[in-house]
């Protein structure tokens, strides 16, 4: 079966192929780009779908959820204008009011597990807004026919993530993820972010113990929580990376071994690199340089007494130097 997909771009209008006037649809035919206007593409698809079947054209996710929350008896609405100070122009056209709460439709795929036959899982995505309460996932089908809808509330999407589809099938699908829309209002349900990787955690932990003052940086948007290696340490700069060994197997040398990332921008007066025990049990050892010391390409050393890296080792007392 063969596909076209129409794009259309603003401001671009080319001349279609076949009846040489200008059109701002272009759609895809045997992996090649032709552009083609509404009356010829739709000529085309009638004979293409007289020979090979039917031609599915792109999903209109905005317009599938309308319809099957009306059908579902839910009063559908446009986002009042307040909330344009609240989104990007690209979000505002996937945002609903549906039985008056705060929805954003998003387009998902879903996929076949490698090496699991026969479990299929969904991409969720967290949405970069706060505006919105729940996530409507319109999921489109390889075949064609009505898509499956997931309503997810905004609280149980902490990241961009895969999920079990007979999972999303129990707890969201069908009506009892309509069902989530009619429920009286008890709570304001919560922004939460994705979780801060492991090693800013560690970094930060250790250095309040060394009563070392420690302030997040927040991202460029409200919505996007805290930078993810980067933070302040005693009103110091601090770029801080995982330390992984080359192997797992701790009778092996090369587990002694750790790789050291080189900072790609010079950002910081500090690096620091976490380096993680085998198997993740017990505490990990860090390693504080200053920015003149990093490595200035990506490279390794070792955890021995004699490495060029040992003498940086718990060197928390750079911080209260620095702060002096």
């Amino acid at each position: 079966m063969r596909s076209f997909l129409p794009v259309t771009f603003e401001n671009d209008y080319s001349r279609c192929y076949q009846c040489k006037r200008r059109s701002p649809l272009y759609y895809w035919e045997n992996r090649r780009l032709r552009r083609l206007c509404g009356s010829c593409s739709v000529a085309k698809a009638k004979s293409r779908s007289s020979q090979e079947g039917p031609i599915r054209l792109r999903l209109d996710p905005i317009a599938e959820v309308e319809k099957e929350a009306k059908r579902q008896g839910l009063v559908v609405d446009k986002p009042p204008p307040q909330a344009r100070a609240q989104g990007q122009p690209a979000s505002l056209k996937k945002w609903l009011l549906l039985e008056g709460r705060r929805c954003q439709v998003s387009l998902t795929v879903r996929h076949e597990g490698r090496g699991y036959a026969g479990y299929f899982y969904v991409r969720l995505y967290r949405p970069s807004s706060v505006w919105p309460d729940y996530i409507v996932y319109c999921v489109k089908n390889r075949s064609p026919g009505t898509p499956r809808f997931y309503v997810v509330p905004r609280n149980r999407v902490r990241k961009h993530t895969w999920m079990r589809e007979s999972y999303m099938r129990q707890r969201y699908g069908d009506d009892k993820g309509w069902a989530l829309l009619r429920r009286p209002i008890r709570r304001k349900i919560g922004r939460p972010f994705e979780d801060l990787p492991p090693e800013i955690v560690a970094a930060w932990k250790m250095a309040e113990r060394h009563g070392l003052r420690v302030t997040l940086i927040p991202g460029k948007h409200a919505s996007r929580g805290f930078l993810r290696r980067r933070l302040h340490i005693a009103n110091c700069r601090c770029q801080v990376f995982k330390a992984s060994r080359l192997t797992r197997k701790p009778a092996t040398p090369k587990s002694m071994v750790i790789g050291l990332h080189a900072p790609k921008k010079k950002w910081g007066q500090f690096v620091i690199y976490v380096a993680w025990p085998l198997g993740r049990k017990g505490k990990p050892v860090f390693f504080i340089l200053p920015a003149e010391k990093a490595p200035k390409k990506d490279t390794t050393a070792t955890l021995g007494a004699r490495s060029w890296i040992a003498c940086y080792r718990k060197a928390w007392h750079l911080f209260q130097m620095t702060s002096r």
